[in-house]
C-alpha cells in the first residue's frame, strides 16, 4: 500500500506541474485522450526597413529632365522686355537677372507666383524650376507710363 500511495502522489504532483492538461474525462461518445501538445509555429523575421519609393503616373524619360540652369538677363525699358522670349524645358531650374533701366518696372508670372520690383538701374534675381509645360506671358506688375499694357513677353516651356 505504501507503494500504490508513492505512486499517486508522483502522479498527483505530475498532474499538477502539468496543470491538469493530461486529464480529460471520458464520455460515451468521447474517449480520454490527452491533447496534443500545441505547436510553436516559427515566424518569418520581420523585413528590413526600406526607404519608400517615389513613383510617378506620368512616364518621363530621364533625357528630357535637363536639371541644368537656364540663365536669362532680362532688361526692362521703354516698355519692352529685351529678350521678350524665353524659352526653357520642364525641369529645368531657372536663374534670371532682372535690370530696370529707365524707371521702376515689375516682373511678373502669374503662373509660377513670381512678382518682383526693378528700381530703376538696379538688378533682382529670381530662380525657380519650371515645372508647367506651356507659355506664359512676363508682364511689367508696376505702371510705369503710356506703354505699359504693351509691355509683355513670354516664357515657352517645352
Amino acid at each position: 500500500m505504501k507503494k500504490s500511495s508513492s505512486v499517486f502522489l508522483a502522479l498527483s504532483a505530475a498532474l499538477l506541474v502539468m496543470g491538469g492538461a493530461g486529464c480529460a474525462s471520458a464520455t460515451d461518445d468521447q474517449p480520454a485522450v490527452a491533447p496534443a501538445p500545441q505547436q510553436i509555429e516559427k515566424q518569418a523575421p520581420a523585413p528590413a526597413a526600406v526607404a519608400p519609393v517615389a513613383t510617378s503616373t506620368e512616364a518621363v524619360p530621364a533625357a528630357a529632365v535637363d536639371k541644368t540652369v537656364k540663365e536669362f538677363s532680362i532688361t526692362g525699358k521703354n516698355w519692352e522686355w529685351d529678350p521678350n522670349t524665353i524659352t526653357v524645358k520642364k525641369g529645368d531650374k531657372v536663374h534670371l537677372k532682372l535690370t530696370g533701366m529707365d524707371e521702376t518696372h515689375g516682373f511678373a508670372i502669374r503662373e509660377y507666383g513670381i512678382n518682383v520690383n526693378m528700381p530703376e538701374g538696379t538688378t533682382q534675381t529670381v530662380d525657380f524650376v519650371a515645372d508647367k509645360a506651356g507659355t506664359f506671358e512676363f508682364r511689367c506688375s508696376v505702371p510705369c507710363g503710356s506703354g505699359h499694357r504693351e509691355m509683355v513677353g513670354k516664357l515657352i516651356v517645352q
